[in-house]
């Protein structure tokens, strides 16, 4: 397994080289360690998603970084062992709307700091679902016409708290 500080290492030589280039980290442990430090000074996609506890530990690592932060949510690969990934991607952006206020303009809609990419699609039906899912959303944020009051956000736990959920 590959440890933060190298992954750190190897992440600034490629910004060094192509200064605007976006750094994939896995989201375990020492790819978690490294978006904390990353994350202040690069455009960083944290992949190998597969549940809401990783989303939250990627939230979690990434608070205060200077760019929008992708969260790589991967539907086919969960779809392969059983599970619904659409539903999947789904419940992670409704658990990070709105998270980040700051964030919000130019989030696509999200307003955060993590932003969800799905990823890892099987086939056209899948993608057909996914952007389905997407117009329900849209659809759903423009009937909520009301002001909104501001949500106060409990205090972040760690990322390796959110790890053994």
């Amino acid at each position: 397994e590959t440890k933060a500080e190298t992954m750190i290492e190897r992440a600034r030589e490629l910004t060094d080289w192509v200064p605007e280039a976006r750094v994939k980290l896995p989201i375990i442990e020492e790819g978690l360690k490294a978006a904390e430090v990353l994350c202040k000074e690069m455009r960083l996609n944290m992949t190998l998603g597969f549940s809401q506890a990783q989303a939250a530990a990627v939230y979690s690592a990434t608070v205060g970084s200077k760019y929008p932060v992708f969260h790589s949510a991967f539907v086919g690969r969960l779809t392969d062992r059983g599970e619904n990934g659409i539903h999947n991607v789904a419940n992670v952006v409704k658990m990070l709307e709105g998270s980040d206020p700051a964030f919000a303009q130019g989030s696509g809609g999200q307003g955060g700091h993590v932003l969800v990419l799905a990823a890892s699609f099987r086939d056209a039906e899948q993608v057909q679902a996914a952007l389905q899912e997407v117009q329900q959303r849209q659809e759903q944020q423009q009937e909520q016409e009301a002001p909104q009051q501001q949500a106060v956000l409990a205090p972040c736990p760690a990322w390796q708290d959110l790890l053994a959920l």
